[in-house]
């Protein structure tokens, strides 16, 4: 199914009653961390109150739809790469969403025609993984 063929369903709001609206630098989102300073990351980071409640109601479609649950969140998903890529400036099927910096990094790189002698260059002090 094509991307430009999919009905219109409306993403679930950002906002949601109890969750905070995020804001740069303000912890209302993290309201169970306990370290006064997180300096979160790509490997490793809290999950904020809007992603919990993200995965809560997934979860909750799950257990009370079972497969019935997957197409609802499918057309999500897809809603939310055409918003990327609309954002970015990006044609249809630029932009991938995947579970994380390392599984995306990977399967670039194993897209890549790369060939004996190729050169890749990267920072010193870059995720182990991510060189890999």
């Amino acid at each position: 199914m094509s991307s430009t063929s999919l009905p219109e369903i409306p993403l679930a709001p950002l906002s949601r009653p109890g969750v905070p609206e995020p804001r740069l630098g303000e912890r209302a989102s993290f309201p169970e961390l306990e370290w006064r300073a997180f300096l979160g990351h790509a490997a490793i980071s809290p999950a904020s109150a809007a992603v919990r409640e993200a995965v809560r109601a997934c979860v909750e479609d799950t257990m009370r739809g079972g497969a019935a649950a997957f197409l609802p969140w499918e057309l999500q998903r897809r809603r939310l790469r055409r918003g990327l890529e609309q954002w970015l400036g990006a044609q249809e099927g630029e932009v991938a969403l995947t579970s994380g910096t390392t599984r995306g990094l990977t399967d670039l790189a194993l897209a890549l025609p790369l060939r004996e002698g190729d050169v890749i260059v990267t920072y010193a002090g870059e995720f182990p993984a991510n060189v890999t």
